[in-house]
């Protein structure tokens, strides 16, 4: 199996709306699309903090544009996209996304998936509740 791995993207707000309503897509997700084709792997792993929180109901719309038709991908998010919201919002966001692509699993949903006789298992692990980013912040249940 040839997988690709891609990780903290961190995406801008104006990037990710762009390429959804204009299909315009900016330079850096040009150049991470060209990857995608020149490499043609077999599965691809996104391994978060790929969008802010406000757009990850926008992210399974916005890989359907980087992303080839038929490569699965598994999915697990990172510390970036649970800012400002609970870990329970967060992952209520992903679930509407499911049913509109089959052919992106987010393991911080379902833990776990085969794909090409290899197994994928994660979701964010560290995450506990608290999403302090600064030292003097308290940390909130």
């Amino acid at each position: 199996m040839k997988l690709l791995c891609l990780s903290d993207l961190h995406l801008r707000q104006n990037d990710v709306i762009q390429t959804i309503d204009n299909n315009n897509l900016s330079p850096f997700l040009q150049e991470v699309k060209s990857l995608i084709a020149n490499e043609n792997p077999d599965t691809i792993a996104l391994t978060g903090d790929t969008v802010s929180p406000l757009q990850i109901r926008l992210l399974s719309s916005l890989l359907r544009i980087i992303v080839p038709d038929g490569i699965p991908m598994a999915l697990t998010l990172g510390n970036h996209e649970f800012w400002g919201s609970t870990f329970e919002e967060t992952l209520e966001k992903l679930k509407t996304q499911t049913e509109t692509n089959r052919n992106l699993y987010f393991l911080d949903l379902i833990g776990g998936v085969e794909m090409s006789g290899a197994n994928f298992v994660g979701g964010t692990l560290f995450f506990d509740g608290s999403m302090r980013y600064r030292d003097d912040q308290k940390i909130t249940p």
